[in-house]
């Protein structure tokens, strides 16, 4: 495959390698980020393990099949945010709660 970039300078062809290394360049990069996009794709990523977990199909999808499904709902998910006019909602999320989200620890039980 390759992805033929049209830029400023020029054009820039991509084969799978070189694109999968500047898309994960892009997730390192934006890893730190707190912005609320990044709190959504965190938010449905859990949602994502906790829907597999409870339809017992977890077990049965390949490493392959998980990331292309996990790929396509990313995919869709900024389809959908780029097409409509989205504000997201946390609700029941405090600051420390968030860091919670994006470090993957679990958050302690607020009373």
């Amino acid at each position: 495959m390759k992805a033929k970039v049209k830029t400023k300078s020029g054009d820039v062809a991509l084969d799978e390698y070189q694109l999968f290394q500047f898309l994960l360049g892009r997730v390192i990069d934006n890893k730190d980020s707190t912005n609320d996009t990044e709190l959504a794709s965190d938010t449905l990523t859990k949602v994502l393990s906790e829907y597999l977990q409870a339809e017992r199909k977890l077990a049965s999808l390949t490493s392959e099949q998980l990331i292309k499904f996990s790929m396509n709902i990313g995919y869709y998910f900024r389809v959908f945010l780029d097409k409509n006019d989205v504000d997201l909602v946390f609700e029941n999320i405090g600051k420390d709660e968030n860091e919670n989200i994006l470090d993957g620890t679990p958050s302690e039980p607020s009373n």
